[in-house]
């Protein structure tokens, strides 16, 4: 069976959902499920640094969550248009910040956060 390769976006943003992706190569059989569970992971797993670089099921599940938590954004965008979600995707630039001191949170913000305005 081929490796899969996983990648999230979105986790260290104060604004919106996080995306994860699993690729696994098309002469790969079929895993029914991929749920993590809370104990040890069960099967041999290596977290590869900069492996969205190197490796290309990393890559390309990279490139999936990223499309998709774009996606997930444009709703949030729409609906609180003054904060540049379709721009910024929730993370913590300037404008985002400065959005935040003129109309404070939003329901999409995440409130386990420290957000710096």
């Amino acid at each position: 069976m081929a490796d899969a390769g996983v990648d999230e976006v979105g986790r260290g943003c104060p604004a919106g959902p996080v995306a994860v992706c699993a690729v696994i190569p098309p002469a790969a059989l079929f895993i029914d499920g991929k749920l993590l569970p809370k104990t040890p992971f069960p099967y041999p797993a290596t977290a590869v640094v900069g492996g969205d670089d190197v490796i290309p099921q990393i890559s390309a599940a990279s490139i999936i969550a990223k499309v998709r938590r774009d996606a997930l954004m444009r709703e949030p965008a729409e609906q609180y248009p003054e904060y540049g979600f379709e721009r910024n995707a929730g993370y913590g630039v300037r404008a985002r910040r400065a959005a935040l001191r003129a109309h404070g949170l939003t329901p999409v913000h995440r409130k386990s956060f420290k957000i710096r305005l």
